[in-house]
Order: structure tokens, then C-alpha cells, then sequence
């Protein structure tokens, strides 16, 4: 009780801020209901190949990048959509080190994995990083969120058996079929780790998805490596 009544002292002494546009809001670690309404959640019913909201769509999906291609992965689940007010949330937790998103990642990882069924799930994997980027940023944030997801699921997290051989370009500066180029056997699994995926259902964590180039090429590295099928949840998708 004593707890309590001090920290509303102190909120109403020192009110807390929005992680985004530092304004006043009711708690801490959390956005304010300005920057809240310009998020832009994928709502169910969605998509199971390429995870947009079907609740705009009539007889399936018209995503053309999905009637088309042929992802290696069988399904994708996001948060939210990749706008520009989505953006700054993601530049702000990987490039400015802005942990305090965590509280509020685990609240919407929660909500999205809570309606999919992930008891068949072996391992949950991140997207690795090189690790000559992993060394310039210092964490890879995938890591971050499968480290969330598998406290959620308790399904436990290898960081060890998908690796990043190829130092690529960034992947926001290039096209789609430029992506792709780029990753080509950027992916590979350790050796030693290869018969723990054998004939196993795995889960693969990334922060944004765009073209679905980087999930697809990590997917088919597991599956040629004995993977039997590949998921996918991210954050945020374009």
C-alpha cells in the first residue's frame, strides 16, 4: 500500500513520459493516447501466407507479392503495419537502444501469439545477425523478441543454430529483387547444432518484415538444413 501511494506521489511529482514524443501520459514505459491511435494494429482475421488483415479483403488476400510468390515459410504473424510513426518505434529500440519498448513489445507479442495455436513448436529461432554488424549495434533485436516469445510460449529459444555468413548490404536501401540477391547463402546452420531441427516445426522471430526477403531465405536455409516447417512472427510488416 505504502509502495503505491509513493509512486503516485512521485507521478504526480515527476509525470511520466511518452517513449515516442516525451508528452505526459498516464505511466510509465508506455505511449501516450496520441502516438497509441497512429498505430496501425493488423487486425484477425489475416492472411496465414503473407499475415495482412483480410478484414478489408473479400474471397482472400490481393496482396499480388503473395498470390504470386512462393514464400519457403508457411505462415506470418505481425503486429502492426511499418508506416512512419511504426518506424520510429523500431529505429528507436534498434538504433537508440530504447529497452523501455520491451514492456509494451511483450504486451502485443502476447495478444497475437495468444490466438495462434504453437504447441507443435520445437524451437523459436532469431534472425541473426552478422557479426560484424552484431558487434557495431551490440545486441541483435530478434534475439530480444525470441527471448520474449519463448517466455511466453515456454518454448525454448536457440540462438545458435541459424548464423549469418554472408556481411550484406542493408536491405532497406534495395528493391525486391535486389533483396533477394543480397541474401542469397547469406544463411547457414551450424553443423553442430543441424540434427536438433531435424524433421521439427520451428518459429522464427524478426523485427520487420518487408518483401519477406530475409524470412525466406532463413526459412529455406532450416528447411534444406532438415527443418519440416518454418513460421513466422515479427513486429511490424509492410
Amino acid at each position: 500500500m505504502l509502495v503505491n501511494y509513493l509512486n503516485l506521489l512521485i507521478n504526480i511529482i515527476y509525470p511520466p513520459k511518452c517513449i515516442v514524443c516525451k508528452s505526459d501520459c498516464m505511466d510509465a514505459n508506455i505511449l501516450c493516447s496520441e502516438c497509441f491511435i497512429k498505430i496501425s494494429f493488423i487486425t484477425r482475421p489475416y492472411c496465414k501466407k503473407c499475415g495482412n488483415s483480410l478484414k478489408k479483403m473479400f474471397g482472400g488476400c490481393s496482396e499480388l507479392n503473395c498470390i504470386y510468390d512462393k514464400h519457403t515459410y508457411s505462415q506470418v504473424i505481425s503486429v502492426f503495419e511499418y508506416n512512419d510513426f511504426s518506424k520510429k518505434i523500431i529505429t528507436s529500440f534498434k538504433f537508440n537502444d530504447n529497452f523501455r519498448l520491451l514492456k509494451l513489445f511483450k504486451s502485443w507479442l502476447s495478444y497475437i501469439i495468444s490466438n495462434v495455436d504453437y504447441s507443435d513448436i520445437t524451437y523459436i529461432i532469431p534472425v541473426p545477425l552478422h557479426k560484424t554488424k552484431l558487434k557495431i549495434r551490440g545486441f541483435n533485436q530478434s534475439l530480444i523478441l525470441a527471448k520474449i516469445a519463448s517466455r511466453i510460449l515456454g518454448i525454448n529459444y536457440k540462438n545458435n543454430i541459424l548464423v549469418k555468413i554472408k556481411n550484406t548490404e542493408n536491405q532497406s536501401d534495395l528493391n525486391k529483387s535486389l533483396r533477394e540477391k543480397n541474401l542469397k547463402e547469406a544463411f547457414s546452420v551450424n553443423l553442430k547444432y543441424k540434427k536438433l531441427i531435424e524433421d521439427k516445426k520451428v518459429l522464427l522471430i524478426d523485427d520487420i518484415i518487408t518483401t519477406g526477403s530475409t524470412a525466406n531465405e532463413c526459412s529455406k536455409t532450416l528447411l534444406n538444413n532438415g527443418a519440416k516447417e518454418v513460421r513466422v512472427i515479427s513486429l511490424a510488416k509492410r
